[in-house]
Parts: structure tokens; sequence; C-alpha cells
């Protein structure tokens, strides 16, 4: 039998490691088998402590993720996975595609036009930003 302090305990320790979403925290700590109840108390005081803060984590995400050159649809989906979908503006998924992916561009000499379209769609750029990148002589 857990106690609620055993999930505030475990909340702490998983947040010292990396940030956190509440809907990230609360799935691993349903993983970690505390119930419903125990969950909803150790986000409730972590958050109240200032531990969790889902507009700061999506801000931090969608900026290392664009800092990696990823594109917008990759930024939104993995603010999605982690329950921030109402931080997407906020957290400024869009970035500047253009300078992403002539960073990209550069790394991708000599490959076919095919293979940098498709490499740039799995990084989530929008098929017309790749079209206009790949159309303008960016990447010969």
């Amino acid at each position: 039998m857990t106690t609620k302090t055993d999930a505030v305990r475990a909340a702490a320790a998983l947040l010292a490691g990396r940030d956190y979403s509440s809907l990230a925290l609360s799935e691993k700590l349903a993983a970690k088998g505390f119930d419903c109840e125990e969950i909803t108390r150790a986000v409730a005081v972590m958050t109240e402590r200032g531990y969790i803060n889902d507009a700061r984590r999506a801000r931090n995400l969608a900026e290392s993720l664009r800092a990696r050159n990823y594109g917008q649809w990759r930024v939104r989906e993995a603010l999605r996975r982690e329950g921030l979908e109402e931080y997407i503006e906020d957290a400024g998924a869009e970035g500047d595609a253009k300078a992403a992916i002539a960073a990209l561009l550069a790394k991708m000499r000599g490959k076919s036009h095919r293979a940098v379209s498709a490499a740039l769609l799995r990084r989530g750029f929008d098929h017309d930003d790749i079209l206009a990148a790949l159309g303008a002589g960016e990447y010969e």
C-alpha cells in the first residue's frame, strides 16, 4: 500500500531529473502503480510549489525542438503528446521554418531532391515550405 506522501516523493524524484508536463508526470506516476487520487494530489502539490508549469514546459520543449531544426508539425505533435495543446500558439510552435530548412539543406548537399524532401517532411516541415526552399534554388 502506498501513501499520499509516497506519490509526492516519487513526483519530486522524477522532476529532479527533468521537466514534465502535468500529463506526462501523471502517466509516469500511474506506471509506478499510484492510484488516481494519489496522482492528482501529487500533481497538485508539485504545481502549487512551482515544480510543474505546463506553459513553461511547452515553451522549453518547442525551443528545444526548434533549436535542433525540427519543423512546426513535429513541434506541435510533441506538445500534443505531452497534453500541452492549449499552449501551441504561446510556445511559438511555428518558429522560422525557412532558416531551419536552409540549415538542414546545407547538410544534405549531394542528395536527391526526393531524399531531401522526405527527410524534411519527417522532421515536421510543411510541404509548401519544402517546395519553396527547393524551388528557390537554395539546394543544388
